[in-house]
């Protein structure tokens, strides 16, 4: 959503999606009942969005809004996950346990179990770099998954639930299968790389963009980040440092004391590499460089990719000692 209008889009977005929800439930009526849950229910989320900056930077995004709202819908009163890796988590949860559960669908695995089996299928594709699947080798992953938990179902039929209810793997083309969305193949194969301590696979893959979203996501889903920020860091180019510094930034904040500290030792080192460049163009007179490199800085700390603009949020809410350092560098070399 474009910054300036980012919270009327939000609104309408949210208006349309549960007017059509509550009608759906109705048998396709509009009724003044549906009219006062569509009012009560986009208020509601609306207000817990305004109330956690967290949950509203996710709401940016509007595959992140869809799945905000549908985990609202489902459960009413109850308050939203604020992290990314949450919102996911609760959403494979719904739509894998809850949903069959609400349509009378009986599974042949539990939420947890099903998960695990999409888990392998996720990292296999990110491995491959594939964003889709024909059906013969999808089969054949899912038919060895579902040996290893004993169930007397075939993947046929385990894949035609799963596509019927959950909705987290969907039939794009006939028989070529894909997740619904890119970020719960990244998500799940994270998970799968966590489950199975494969992080190898991560410092393997750092520099291709495939990779780069599941990276960050295993950076939110891990006990402790620490060691793969290390490595990111030891690796020291550009790409690495950047999935360092966001890894940082969007780790866990619960985390025990002893893992608190390990990061807050790495924070030093990881701000001496980011900057590095920046200074070299300040030093060496190389304005046009430095004033880009100052531009992919801030963006990046605000969270936004190269090439787009900074609203006022991000400028209001820049941290100070970042953009004290930017300046200070600018100050002593111009």
């Amino acid at each position: 959503f474009p910054s300036h209008d980012n919270r009327i889009q939000q609104e309408c977005f949210l208006r349309q999606w549960y007017e059509c929800q509550e009608r759906y439930a109705r048998g396709g009526r509009n009724t003044p009942e549906a009219q006062q849950t569509v009012d009560m229910s986009v208020q509601s989320l609306l207000d817990q969005l305004d109330e956690r900056s967290e949950l509203a930077d996710l709401a940016k995004n509007p595959l992140l809004l869809n799945l905000i709202a549908t985990f609202h819908r489902f459960y009413p009163g109850q308050e939203l996950p604020q992290r990314k890796g949450e919102l996911y988590q609760e959403i494979c949860k719904l739509q894998l346990g809850a949903r069959p559960l609400a349509k009378r669908v009986e599974m042949p695995l539990t939420w947890e179990e099903s998960q695990e089996v999409l888990q392998v299928l996720a990292l296999a594709m990110v491995k491959q770099e594939k964003r889709t699947v024909t059906e013969k080798p999808l089969l054949n992953l899912l038919g060895t998954e579902l040996k290893k938990h004993h169930v007397a179902v075939s993947a046929k039929d385990f894949l035609s639930k799963i596509v019927k209810v959950s909705e987290l793997l969907v039939e794009r083309e006939a028989q070529e299968y894909e997740f619904s969305h890119i970020s719960f193949q990244n998500y799940l194969a994270a998970l799968e790389i966590k489950a199975t301590k494969t992080e190898s696979l991560l410092i393997q893959n750092y520099a291709k963009p495939f990779w780069k979203e599941t990276i960050l996501l295993y950076g939110t889903q891990a006990r402790n980040p620490a060691p793969l920020i290390r490595k990111l860091c030891e690796i020291a180019d550009k790409i690495a440092v950047d999935l360092a510094y966001t890894c940082w930034k969007e780790s866990p904040r619960h985390l025990d004391s002893a893992v608190a500290g390990e990061l807050e030792k790495l924070w030093e080192s990881l701000q001496d590499l980011r900057f590095r460049d920046l200074e070299r163009f300040l030093n060496n007179q190389e304005w046009k460089q430095a004033d880009y490199e100052t531009y992919r800085l801030m963006i990046t700390i605000v969270g936004k990719e190269e090439g787009q603009l900074f609203d006022h949020k991000d400028l209001r809410e820049f941290p100070c000692g970042e953009l004290k350092t930017i300046d200070r560098l600018w100050v002593q070399a111009s």
